[in-house]
């Protein structure tokens, strides 16, 4: 399933209060980014039907960190799914240039050749997508 993220993509220079580490946040950085994903996801939520909350249900379980999944509330899966993408997009901040602009042709060709992740990736309509599958 593909979830437009565009969103966060224009909002890259916040991801890092959504996912961060203790490096940067110190000892209670998994509760502080886990507040404000939670936050982020009420106010913009990714998982916003029952089939895409199904769908991240799936694919967060094949991580193997829950067991209880199904049982949580849309709310948490969107703010789960919301610090997963923060995280994915943090580690484009290797492709910025001075401005802080992303160079997308080098993170498609970064993912392309395995170096990166390749979860996110540009449209042909010029959006930016999240693709959640297994």
């Amino acid at each position: 399933m593909e979830i437009d993220v565009t969103h966060m993509v224009n909002e890259r220079q916040e991801m890092c209060l959504l996912s961060g580490s203790q490096a940067e946040w110190g000892g209670d950085a998994a509760k502080f980014t886990w507040d404000n994903s939670q936050r982020y996801a009420e106010l913009h939520p990714l998982i916003d039907t029952d089939e895409k909350h199904a769908a991240a249900v799936e694919y967060f379980e094949g991580f193997g960190a829950w067991d209880d999944l199904d049982k949580w509330p849309r709310e948490e899966i969107n703010a789960l799914a919301t610090q997963h993408v923060a995280g994915s997009l943090r580690e484009y901040e290797l492709y910025a240039d001075d401005e802080g602009d992303l160079d997308w042709d080098e993170i498609e060709k970064s993912q392309q050749e395995g170096r990166i992740n390749s979860d996110i990736f540009r449209g042909d309509d010029g959006k930016f997508y999240f693709y959640m599958g297994t």
